[in-house]
């Protein structure tokens, strides 16, 4: 080997880590953005560092051809009627940003809008809430670790432009997971929020070192997401006529449903009910007698959503899903109660000014509407759509009128059943 070449081949390897390097510190330190094709992937990722970061969600709210849908497990059903499916085949103005999966709830979602900021200002978006977030013990511990972001925590804490009630209600919040606990500076800035005071000179100035850190971790790592749906999304497009027609929409999900939930009696999608309930179907009857929606922190956090959709003058769709009714009967789960939660939940929303509401409660019984027990799927994902697609494309006739009420956040709310 020649001496040029032998010299070559050592330095190449230093050449190639030093442009790394440098592209790493180019991302982490604002010069480099998020490709138009690396945000359209994105936008159906559904991944946990996508939900957690901030460089590649906060673009795609702020992005004006997409638009967030927010919720939690029901947005990973991709059938011919997903929102995204729909949105693409049809080559409408807007694509959804998802945002959300198992395990988030209100707590995640205002988090996540918050840490967005004046990007969400006068912004539409699409919300789904879920019944079962309102059990009794609100958003778990697990759910909590596994979406619990630091940089928007510590972020909130550094903007310190919340109302004063909202702010000690988050912080009492905040201290009842133990993640927050253990961490000795959280720990002492929302023990002094709770009480009603604020953090010290050098808190802050300890609390912004670690935002800053932060951030520059997430700009170098948060646009390595390695989940796609962009597959899924493309093969469900093919089955779709080429005209959108809601009716004839409504009836091909009519026909796919009855196809592929045709191994029990619950409609519920095939692979599903053979891979979760067949063989523990006898463990299953009659389980959910005592589970109830009534009373929850939840309540709380939803106003937090809530709170801050109204800060940024938000036009937002709010969607109540059904649950499966010829599965929530096997398993027992009070019908009065679920409509006891629609009436608690609309009388939230519409105390406020916030009057967009699909609710669809009361239409878990029709035929292939849901997916499996709790989820929407084929002729769900239809209803929703023709609310939807006026929505976003027609100008709304008035801008929102909100009127924010902190006794949403009490523990007299939380508790109260109210009647139906």
């Amino acid at each position: 080997m020649s001496a040029k070449r032998k010299l070559l081949s050592a330095v190449l390897p230093l050449m190639i880590a030093f442009a790394l390097v440098a592209g790493a510190f180019l991302l982490a330190f604002g010069g480099v953005g998020i490709s138009e094709q690396r945000l359209n992937t994105a936008a159906s990722s559904l991944s946990e560092l996508i939900i957690k970061g901030e460089s590649v969600k906060n673009h795609g709210a702020e992005h004006p051809n997409y638009v967030l849908f927010c919720g939690s497990s029901e947005l990973r059903r991709f059938d011919p009627f997903h929102p995204s499916v729909l949105a693409e085949k049809y080559q409408r103005w807007y694509r959804p940003f998802l945002l959300g999966t198992a395990g988030t709830q209100s707590m995640i979602h205002f988090l996540a809008l918050q840490s967005v900021g004046d990007g969400l200002s006068g912004q539409r978006a699409v919300f789904i809430i879920s019944p079962q977030w309102f059990q009794d013990e609100g958003l778990d511990e697990g759910s909590f670790d596994e979406f619990f972001s630091p940089i928007q925590v510590f972020e909130w804490i550094c903007e310190d432009d919340a109302d004063p009630v909202s702010r000690v209600y988050f912080a009492k919040r905040m201290l009842a997971f133990e993640l927050v606990r253990q961490d000795g500076l959280l720990n002492g800035v929302f023990e002094k929020i709770a009480a009603g005071k604020t953090a010290d000179r050098s808190e802050m100035i300890r609390c912004r070192d670690r935002l800053y850190a932060l951030s520059a971790e997430d700009r170098l790592f948060g646009n390595f997401f390695a989940e796609s749906h962009r597959g899924a999304i493309r093969a469900h497009m093919k089955r779709l006529p080429d005209v959108y027609d809601a009716d004839r929409l409504d009836n091909l999900a009519f026909q796919i449903g009855e196809r592929e939930s045709g191994n029990n009696e619950f409609q519920i999608q095939n692979r599903y009910y053979t891979d979760r309930i067949k063989l523990r179907l006898k463990f299953f009857k009659g389980r959910q007698k005592e589970v109830s929606y009534d009373k929850s922190p939840e309540y709380g956090d939803f106003q937090l959503v809530l709170n801050e959709i109204a800060k940024n003058k938000m036009d937002v769709l709010f969607i109540i899903p059904p649950v499966n009714q010829r599965w929530a009967e096997y398993i027992g789960l009070s019908k009065d109660m679920y409509l006891r939660f629609e009436a608690k939940i609309r009388e939230q929303l519409l105390a406020q000014g916030f009057d967009r509401i699909l609710d669809l409660s009361r239409q878990g019984g029709e035929p292939y509407f849901m997916q499996d027990p709790t989820h929407l799927g084929w002729r769900g994902w239809v209803a929703i759509d023709r609310a939807v697609k006026p929505f976003l494309e027609e100008e709304p006739a008035r801008g929102p009128e909100y009127k924010i009420d902190p006794y949403y956040f009490s523990d007299e709310w939380c508790g109260k059943v109210v009647s139906e």
